[in-house]
């Protein structure tokens, strides 16, 4: 009876705390589903909810230019940060293990497999609707975890889940609603797990597709909530909680727990204030919003506009009334002796200016939305009519990816590192991946060790782009000093040109296979310096055997050194 009581409680306290969740997200909503209703109508239902598709949302949108700047600038990131047929992502070994071969060939086996295993199962469908949510909401949520054998992923629907930060800004509690059938909770949580009105749904066969609506809670395990003993190394103690409820019943169905956040989430900036702190973010859906609204009105209005000048409003003798034919070809016939006053006419509009005017202000606005989503950066390499040089596409390039990234170095920091280091984590666990060599392994006691998380290398198209940028800067720094170099030779000195020649290599993204190690440079580097030491001695040597032999040979010279 105790632990029924306890399950009532917790399921209460979660519910509460649900509650309140909701009441702080509520200001949101409405700027989510503005922003949805014109950029994303397929996400439309924030508030208001859809079962069945409907074009009632599209009837009202008048202008697709944020609609498709959205979808090209989540389709560009997606390219440039996550390709599915390249590898944009490697697990590097952490710095106290950086200079071990062993483990840095383990660590790039262990990111071959990891990357097939991706690329096996829903991640990348599923993040890319995480971007789109990304991009136009500026929160993003994305579920993972290992389940039977197979890495999972589920992008979370904005408007169905609730998020609160730690002391630290970072996302660490998430709590989500959502609808299930009866059939699909059996087989999710099994039947004797479900309350009485669940198995009794399931009992009938008409009524197992009935749907009923769950919460799933996350969120940091207080210590108050770790059970004793046994329990402790359990899923009831792991470092995260995890419950799922049946709402209607107030029933708790599922108590585990995780290692770790299973939810991949993010915000493409911050929102910033002094007061009212929050955990949801401002994205270009934001910043697109007003010029968006606008613009769609406009649209409406050209629209209006254009329709009256293909089809005046009229003015006729009433006598006319049901006899004027407005289509085309068609003839309307009117008494011979109708006075020219009285015949019918198009009634004077002097609108061609203001439809002119308005095209101009719509093509502005289109402009700016397009800008807020970066459509000039993903569009960059079709839109380079006339450039010539190498050079001056890099540069045009940095002057784009300048911009967009801070925004790309919150998406790699905050959602897809940890992301990946809990991957790594589960397929090590679950024996998905090459055993690690003893070096790999820490020890953190006299019995135990562990393998620490991977530092995460980034080799997408953006990540290499702005790598890059270190090294364009640099060579214009080789540039400069080789103009003076033939005057003052010593200005080269200050460079390691093995260690520019290795970083500019990694910044290009080339393959780390073709790199030679370094130990291996430094030893080439080594024998190379010595056989040219023992050349120059025996240079010198020969040098010196000639010079005694001009002044006399080796006996006179020994002899001049005797002491008198």
């Amino acid at each position: 009876m105790a632990d029924k009581t306890n399950n009532e409680e917790r399921a209460k306290q979660l519910k509460g705390r649900w509650s309140r969740m909701v009441a702080a997200r509520a200001a949101w909503l409405p700027q989510w589903q503005e922003i949805a209703d014109l950029m994303a109508p397929r996400s439309a239902g924030i508030v208001t909810s859809f079962n069945t598709p409907n074009t009632s949302r599209e009837s009202m949108l008048f202008d697709s230019t944020a609609g498709s700047s959205l979808g090209l600038m989540a389709g560009g990131l997606m390219s440039w940060t996550m390709p599915s047929g390249d590898p944009w992502f490697g697990f590097d070994p952490p710095r106290r293990l950086a200079g071990v071969d062993k483990v840095k060939a383990w660590a790039q086996d262990c990111s071959e497999e990891s990357r097939y295993l991706l690329a096996n199962s829903g991640f990348y469908t599923e993040s890319h609707e995480d971007l789109l949510n990304h991009i136009a909401f500026g929160v993003s949520a994305m579920y993972f975890n290992l389940e039977e054998g197979k890495l999972r992923f589920e992008a979370l629907t904005v408007g169905g889940f609730c998020v609160e930060e730690n002391c630290f800004g970072i996302i660490d509690t998430l709590f989500r609603e959502f609808d299930m059938t009866v059939e699909q909770a059996v087989k999710r949580f099994g039947l004797d797990e479900l309350p009485k009105g669940m198995q009794e749904a399931y009992a009938k066969e008409e009524s197992r597709q009935k749907l009923f609506t769950f919460l799933h809670c996350v969120y940091p395990r207080p210590s108050s909530e770790v059970p004793d003993g046994v329990g402790r190394m359990a899923s009831h103690g792991k470092p995260f909680a995890s419950y799922y409820l049946a709402l209607a019943e107030n029933t708790i169905i599922k108590e585990s727990g995780f290692d770790f956040f299973p939810f991949s989430c993010g915000r493409y900036l911050k929102w910033r204030a002094l007061r009212g702190k929050t955990a949801y973010g401002y994205g270009p859906g934001f910043a697109a919003l007003p010029d968006t609204r606008q613009v769609n009105y406009m649209q409406m209005i050209q629209d209006c506009g254009t329709e009256k000048a293909v089809r005046p409003p009229m003015i006729a003798d009433a006598a006319l009334q049901n006899d004027i034919v407005q289509s085309a070809g068609g003839i309307t016939w009117v008494e011979a002796n109708l006075g020219e006053d009285r015949w019918p006419r198009p009634i004077e509009m002097p609108g061609a200016q203001y439809l002119q005017l308005g095209n101009e202000r719509i093509a502005m606005r289109q402009g700016t939305i397009k800008a807020q989503f970066y459509v000039d950066l993903f569009n960059m390499f079709a839109n380079l009519e006339g450039v010539r040089t190498a050079t001056e596409i890099r540069e045009r390039a940095a002057e784009k990816i300048d911009a967009i990234t801070p925004a790309f170095t919150r998406l790699t920091s905050e959602k897809q590192t940890p992301m990946l280091q809990a991957i790594f984590q589960l397929l090590m666990e679950g024996g998905m991946l090459p055993p690690p060599p003893p070096e790999a392994i820490v020890p953190v006691s006299q019995f135990m060790g562990v393998v620490p998380l991977p530092d995460i290398q980034f080799t997408g198209r953006l990540a290499m782009a702005i790598k890059a940028q270190r090294t364009l800067n640099s060579q214009r720094f080789i540039q400069e000093i080789l103009t003076v170099a033939p005057i003052r030779p010593e200005v080269m000195a200050p460079v390691d040109w093995v260690a520019f020649s290795r970083g500019s290599a990694r910044d290009a993204g080339m393959p780390t296979e073709y790199l030679k190690d370094e130990d291996q440079v430094n030893a080439e580097l080594a024998a190379q310096a010595k056989a040219q030491q023992q050349m120059q001695q025996m240079q010198m040597a020969e040098q010196a055997a000639k010079s005694v032999g001009h002044v006399g040979g080796i006996p006179a010279i020994q002899q001049a050194m005797q002491p008198q």
